[in-house]
């Protein structure tokens, strides 16, 4: 899921925030500041989408004092990975029914470990080794290049049909080979919704094979901070 929404969570002190600002975009934890009778007082943190920290500032009663940066990844590599996207939203885009439960794939891993690494992003790869990359684009930080498409699964939760439904510049010539490897994917099919009946066998969602680099993280990190 990369639906772009902010959340928020923090405390008040007379009607001024008091205490930790905790952020989250889509979902994800992307800061955290500290307040003082609502003013920035202390280190703040934002974080990559793998939970690292990304940048550490320093406030002193609401003057900024130093910050610093860091990488998202120790030691990148090339990699390609599927994010799935099935929701209410999608549904109602499509013109399709919304379910009461979406479908979320059984085998992700196994079937991401098949992706083959296109030449391009070997390529991307070499250039930030050898530290020529061709634009800020190629930040290996924030590289994130990708070809989408349509799956439709069957009430078993097998992958039935699989459109294409777009690309970035760099993937579309090489987007062949990924449709016969999403269609291995295997679902947990969702819930048909109480007023539809039982008669409901097509689920609908959308997948996006991505391009990018990743390293080692330690276990229970989120799913998608496996790539950048």
């Amino acid at each position: 899921m990369w639906e772009n929404y902010w959340t928020h969570s923090y405390d008040l002190r007379k009607g001024l925030l008091h205490g930790i600002k905790r952020t989250w975009n889509g979902g994800v934890h992307w800061s955290d500041e500290p307040y003082y009778n609502g003013r920035l007082h202390g280190t703040a943190e934002v974080y990559w989408d793998n939970g690292r920290v990304r940048t550490r500032t320093v406030y002193y009663r609401h003057v900024h004092k130093s910050e610093e940066e860091f990488p998202k990844f120790d030691d990148p590599r090339p990699v390609v990975k599927i994010d799935v996207q099935a929701n209410e939203k999608l549904y109602r885009g499509w013109g399709v029914t919304p379910l009461d439960a979406y479908p979320s794939p059984k085998n992700l891993e196994k079937v991401e470990s098949q992706l083959p690494i296109p030449d391009f992003l070997q390529d991307v790869y070499r250039r930030h080794l050898a530290g020529t990359p061709r634009s800020s684009y190629e930040d290996v930080n924030t590289f994130d290049d990708r070809a989408s498409y349509l799956a439709i699964i069957d009430a078993k939760g097998s992958v039935t049909e699989v459109r294409r439904a777009g690309a970035s510049a760099d993937s579309a010539p090489v987007i062949g080979p990924y449709p016969d490897v999403v269609r291995k994917l295997k679902f947990e099919p969702g819930a048909p919704g109480r007023t539809q009946g039982r008669e409901q066998g097509r689920r609908h969602l959308s997948s996006h094979v991505r391009g990018g680099r990743r390293t080692a993280i330690a276990a229970g990190s989120r799913r998608r901070a496996a790539s950048g």
